[in-house]
């Protein structure tokens, strides 16, 4: 991380989760599911692991001076309509604070009217971006911080899931495990629309990707269970979710 060889994670701990939880997912559904060839993904797991670390070196398209000069302005007239109202401000206020000539504000809007109304359309569209059915990336990590929300929640039954049911053979013929199998196909779904939107890696294992999530969260929640651990299992899982986003997106190939 120092270096900027990896983006920033709160802890490296977080990191030994991920690879030593995937592993052991692995190895258990080689022994008990009898999973042919499942241990040999050394290099597809090197892959994912290092994506999901990856510094984000992708560049985003630099905004033209208008769209700068635009930007300005708009956030210039939101901080002055907050404060004295529509009634109440200028053109001229405006454009003094965007650092621009009244002019150049006339150039961009007609009147104050119409830049008033412009102003929610950036904060609206991201807003949109953000809760729509269209966006994969986000629908994954609301799952997954729930899952996590979940097992904060039932500490009981994370102990039971952990250390009695994940080496029962028997618990993968059964209803509970089958609705381990329905979470990860929502996912699994998610991740397919992101793939035909260009967001996700066409090349993704999902059975390696199944063991990456629930491996992980496993190996998080065992010093809780077993040293009683305080620590805050809700922000590890939203920082996971970025990782597990990181570890399938496209542009990290």
């Amino acid at each position: 991380m120092s270096d900027g060889s990896f983006c920033n994670i709160s802890s490296p701990a977080i990191l030994r989760d991920i690879i030593l939880g995937t592993v052991d997912h692995i190895a258990i559904n080689w022994i008990i599911r009898d999973s042919v060839n499942s241990l040999d993904q050394a290099e597809d797991i090197y892959k994912m692991v290092m994506n999901s670390v990856k510094p984000d070196n992708i560049q985003k398209k630099p905004l033209s001076k208008k769209e700068v000069r635009k930007k300005e302005i708009i956030i210039a007239a939101t901080a002055i309509f907050a404060i004295k109202g529509f009634s109440g401000t200028s053109m001229l206020e405006i454009a003094k604070k965007a650092g621009v000539g009244e002019g150049t504000v006339y150039e961009y809007y007609k009147n104050k009217e119409n830049l008033l109304i412009d102003i929610p359309v950036k904060k609206l569209g991201d807003l949109y971006s953000n809760i729509s059915e269209n966006n994969p990336e986000r629908k994954i990590k609301v799952i997954i911080s729930k899952i996590f929300k979940f097992y904060n929640n039932e500490k009981n039954y994370s102990t039971i899931l952990v250390f009695m049911l994940r080496t029962n053979k028997n618990f993968y013929k059964s209803k509970g495990n089958k609705i381990l199998d329905n979470i990860f196909e929502k996912i699994k779904y998610l991740i397919i629309k992101g793939q035909k939107d260009n967001i996700f890696s066409e090349n993704i294992n999902f059975n390696l990707c199944r063991n990456f999530l629930f491996g992980t969260i496993d190996h998080i929640l065992i010093p809780r269970i077993i040293f009683n651990r305080n620590y805050d299992l809700i922000k590890m899982g939203e920082e996971f979710s970025v990782l597990f986003i990181n570890a399938i997106k496209k542009n990290n190939e």
